[in-house]
């Protein structure tokens, strides 16, 4: 932990959809969604994206039993496909908790036993996984305090608020359609995130690709921003970059965004692999 003592966040994969990599995506990263908040002893893992992998390979021998706590938003490929190469899932001593709203057709148990079947995936766990169902409401999740809510996206997929002992608070809503929400769900989502010391949002697109982007499942730079200022948040991180957006087109997508906050004192960033954050 730093020297603080405060709650932080590490961004360990920020790209949606696919991971991509190439000259053009050094500074912002091409890992799929993977965040981690760290308090104290506490450690909870944000999503099992391509990110997972090099969180894994960062722990010390000390840490690798765990536990690890990983909280998915939804099972799409682009959230899940991480957790194979997630180390400790390959030691004896290892525990590894999943939780994640089960889906039409498919509890959350059936889809990780997909994803680990012999016929697409050579290697089998040793580590004790265990995984829990969840769904809107309340909850504890790594010795965090967890409320999460339906959000716009293919699916049964969950924004998630995660409050700290410190009073330190983080809301992650990574895909999400926010022009596609109905009044009812935005306001039940305004009111999880206000106040947040840090908005993770989607921000896949710009405004003038909504028109046609709608049904996606993904929202603006500029909506994210529009969120954070409507629910009082200290901090926008725009999330889930798209994969056709090179470092620059990232960049100028969060200049977009930060005209659209004014000069008030909310700050604007876009999440970046392994930056840091204290909150």
């Amino acid at each position: 932990m730093p020297e603080t003592g405060r709650p932080r966040l590490t961004i360990w994969g920020c790209r949606g959809s696919i991971a991509v990599g190439g000259p053009g995506t050094v500074r912002h990263g091409g890992a799929t969604s993977c965040v981690v908040i760290e308090e104290g002893p506490r450690r909870l893992v944000l999503d099992a994206g391509t990110g997972l992998r090099r969180y894994g390979r960062s722990l010390t021998p000390p840490d690798i039993p765990g536990p690890h706590t990983v909280l998915l938003t939804h099972t799409h490929w682009d959230h899940l496909i991480g957790l194979p190469f997630f180390p400790p899932l390959y030691h004896a001593s290892a525990t590894i908790k999943v939780l994640g709203p089960d889906q039409p057709g498919a509890t959350l148990t059936q889809v990780l036993d997909r994803l680990l079947d012999p016929a697409v995936w050579p290697l089998q766990p040793s580590a004790d996984l265990r995984v829990t169902p969840v769904g809107p409401g309340r909850f504890e999740a790594g010795g965090f305090s967890v409320a999460a809510v339906r959000v716009a996206h293919a699916g049964v997929t969950l924004g998630y608020r995660i409050d700290t002992e410190s009073g330190g608070s983080v809301s992650y809503v990574t895909d999400n359609e926010l022009a596609a929400m109905h009044p009812e769900e935005r306001s039940e989502l305004v009111q999880l995130v206000a106040g947040s010391d840090v908005l993770i949002h989607d921000a896949t697109y710009a405004d003038a690709q909504l028109a046609e982007r709608a049904g996606w499942g993904h929202s603006s730079a500029e909506e994210s921003v529009r969120l954070g200022l409507e629910a009082g948040c200290r901090t926008v991180l725009l999330f889930h970059h798209d994969p056709d957006a090179d470092d620059a087109l990232v960049d100028e997508r969060l200049e977009l965004a930060r005209r659209s906050a004014g000069s008030g004192d909310m700050t604007v960033m876009a999440a970046a692999d392994g930056l840091i954050l204290e909150f």
